[in-house]
């Protein structure tokens, strides 16, 4: 492979800001695959100091080139990032296994959900289905913007290598989630309040995901590295977890109302922010957001890369790809990362339960032993100060202030008649390509806004086997977020912050469950076996959740 295909390799996969993806259920696989170009080399940094330098390129040469061949003016002004929010995904506390008990036989009770809750595709946009789910939809690398002036880019630098395709390689590149853990509860029931806590322990993991038809055919185009260098890959880049204590849910609850069957609950609550990792980095990588990022030196990369030797452009592969793994592994801080809570929010919150039996509406025999149960709850999050990722609303004001506005020609002829100004907007160029690839990191206040929840069930018991078929609804609201103002002189740079924010997102979902109950004088012993699955939604993905609980009253 020449430099300028292993050079347009990893412009183009740094564009997509991604590289490889696994399958947790397809380990062997994935192993296989693994780009040449990201290839760790440890002796390319010991040749950077051993290896004599080429002749630098002027900073006029370099502006020369990204302006006449790279189209740089048009190039740098595109916004390669659609959204800057992390991704929404259901706190275990809001998850539909969980629904306050309105029988007290005992007055005491305490639960363990063993649960495993996994989503094949995180929505990446505002839907949920098709597109929605692939990285095209939060990176514009199919922006025609973008796509079009790549292509004059390639053409320029000799035309053997395809962007768009290689681009649509990775547009459908999707990212899973996993949770695996213990749900525990503990009530005390002293009539007619109950006084609840539940709190989850869990391992959180993310991971970037292709088909295995689309790892084929980036096998084709690449070829397959070692399966040891592309696990090591994987760890370092490509996948994130961790393990931990979730938030802290103390409920406080009035028995309203009671007749026979028919009874009704209503309660407050409160989330506590006790979430909080305890080992990270278990598999994968616990990655940081860069809040210094990187600046690509251009006059180094062109000098190398025009260098005599192969070691040279061997040298100028290394700096770039550095450059975009770096961006690679800053994005991934964004989206891979797992919060094992609400983002340290407080939340205040109502709910009702009730429980109606059948027979109020069907006076059969057959009714008596099935009855509904209901829940509806509203929480509100209180705002809280959070660290978000941003891209800038005014670029335009940076280029008119060097006069990056006019022709071509004129800015030009300045560049090669002014040093000053040939190093003023080759850093500036520079300084652009780091923001494309590095949003920049700010602490905003952002408020939640409210989460609400419905849960419905036609519940079938008979002696001591129970089983349940209903329909639960989740609603997150869109956040707002605080005013973000930096400087950088000479412009004052504003953040968009609709990019940032998380969208609206609800579920629909559909839960079964099956359970026996074992009564003793001195303690009634519960197992349930609980499964739900979504079947619509919008803002997040696509998840189910199976768990098996054990409770036991005393």
């Amino acid at each position: 492979m020449t430099v300028k295909r292993h050079y347009f390799c990893f412009v183009f996969i740094g564009l997509s800001s991604i590289a490889y993806t696994h399958s947790m259920d397809d380990i062997e696989n994935f192993a296989n695959l693994e780009l040449e170009l990201f290839e760790d080399d440890d002796s390319l940094a010991g040749d950077i100091l051993t290896h004599k330098t080429p002749a630098p390129a002027t900073a006029a040469e370099v502006v020369t080139l990204l302006i006449t061949q790279a189209n740089a003016l048009t190039l740098l002004q595109e916004s390669l990032f659609l959204s800057t929010a992390p991704l929404n995904t259901r706190n275990p506390l809001d998850y539909t296994f969980f629904l306050p008990r309105l029988d007290y036989a005992k007055r005491s009770n305490f639960q363990m959900q063993l649960f495993w809750n996994q989503t094949n595709a995180m929505a990446l946009g505002q839907g949920c289905n098709g597109p929605n789910t692939g990285i095209a939809s939060y990176l514009g690398i199919q922006n025609p913007a973008i796509t079009a002036q790549l292509n004059m880019v390639n053409d320029a630098f000799g035309g053997d290598f395809d962007p768009i395709g290689t681009i649509g390689l990775f547009k459908n590149t999707k990212i899973q989630e996993r949770k695996f853990g213990f749900m525990f509860t503990g009530e005390h029931h002293f009539h007619p309040f109950t006084f609840c806590v539940s709190a989850p322990f869990y391992y959180a993991e993310r991971n970037f995901y292709l088909t295995p038809d689309e790892q084929t055919a980036i096998e084709d185009a690449f070829g397959k590295g070692s399966e040891d260098e592309t696990w090591d890959f994987a760890q370092k880049h490509l996948i994130s977890d961790k393990i931990g204590l979730g938030d802290t849910r103390a409920s406080f609850v009035f028995d309203m109302f009671q007749r026979g069957e028919l009874q009704s609950r209503v309660g407050v609550f409160t989330t506590l922010p006790t979430s909080f990792s305890f080992f990270n980095s278990v598999m994968g990588t616990h990655f940081e957001p860069t809040t210094q990022p990187p600046t690509l030196d251009l006059v180094k990369l062109l000098s190398y890369a025009q260098g005599s030797t192969q070691q040279d452009k061997d040298i100028a592969q290394a700096i770039g790809e550095e450059f975009f793994l770096g961006s690679i592994d800053h994005l991934a801080a964004n989206i891979l990362d797992v919060n094992l809570g609400y983002r340290k929010h407080v939340g205040l919150g109502a709910f009702l339960v009730s429980q109606t039996p059948l027979t109020v509406f069907i006076k059969r025999a057959w009714a008596d032993d099935l009855y509904f149960k209901n829940k509806m709850s509203l929480q509100y999050l209180l705002p809280g100060d959070e660290t978000r990722f941003f891209t800038e609303l005014n670029d335009n004001a940076e280029y008119e202030a060097l006069g990056l506005n006019r022709s071509a020609d004129d800015i030009l002829n300045q560049v090669d008649a002014d040093p000053a100004y040939a190093n003023q907007v080759l850093n500036f160029f520079q300084d652009q390509l780091t923001e494309m690839f590095y949003p920049f990191v700010r602490t905003t206040r952002v408020s939640p806004g409210f989460v609400f929840e419905s849960t419905s069930r036609l519940i079938y018991e008979k002696k001591r086997w129970f089983a349940y078929l209903g329909m639960d609804t989740w609603v997150q609201g869109k956040e707002k977020l605080g005013a973000v103002t930096f400087e950088k002189s000479p412009i004052l740079l504003i953040p968009d912050r609709q990019k940032a924010a998380m969208p609206v997102a609800y579920q629909g979902k559909v839960q079964t469950a099956i359970g026996y109950t074992v009564k003793r004088p001195e303690r009634i012993l519960l197992m349930m076996l609980h499964a739900d699955y979504t079947i619509t939604s919008s803002g997040i993905g696509q998840d189910f959740t199976i768990s098996l609980m054990l409770e036991t009253n005393f």
